[in-house]
């Protein structure tokens, strides 16, 4: 259940839309996959900081911009 309303929240949900766009786009229309792009993009991005070193500081206070 953490993954749907815990702290991973965010990532099921970018996941699962991003697949769920990906077959509206194969089923409808060509539009659906550039939601599907952007969903896909946070989704890698936000693995991509779960998968990096983990230190207190730097999930505290983002260095990002």
């Amino acid at each position: 259940m953490e993954f749907v309303w815990g702290r991973y929240s965010g990532l099921f949900y970018t996941g699962t839309g991003g697949l769920l766009f990906v077959g509206l786009g194969i089923l409808f229309s060509s539009f659906w996959f550039f939601l599907a792009a952007g969903l896909i993009f946070l989704f890698s991005c936000w693995a991509k900081r779960l998968c990096t070193e983990k230190k207190s500081c730097s999930w505290k206070f983002s260095i990002d911009g």
